[in-house]
């Protein structure tokens, strides 16, 4: 399986599991701050994020903070107690 399905499948399967079972008390998006420091214009000459990228969440809780990485071509992985 390619890098591409890997990503398509954990974006459905986080869906699924977190939006498609009711379960919309949790956070769906990505934490506002985290995504202005790595998206935003604060380290855009030091950071470049892509199909490279290798992302691990430590603490992930839900995973939201996956989403952008995800959707950038990243393999990500997240761990939670």
């Amino acid at each position: 399986m390619g890098m591409s399905q890997q990503q398509d499948n954990a974006r459905e399967n986080w869906e699924t599991y977190y939006l498609a079972e009711g379960k919309s008390n949790r956070a769906q998006w990505p934490n506002e701050a985290m995504s202005r420091v790595v998206f935003g214009k604060y380290l855009e000459k030091s950071i470049q994020v892509g199909s490279h990228t290798k992302v691990l969440d430590v603490g992930c809780g839900t995973g939201n903070n996956l989403l952008p990485f995800l959707d950038r071509g990243c393999e990500c992985s997240g761990v939670e107690v």
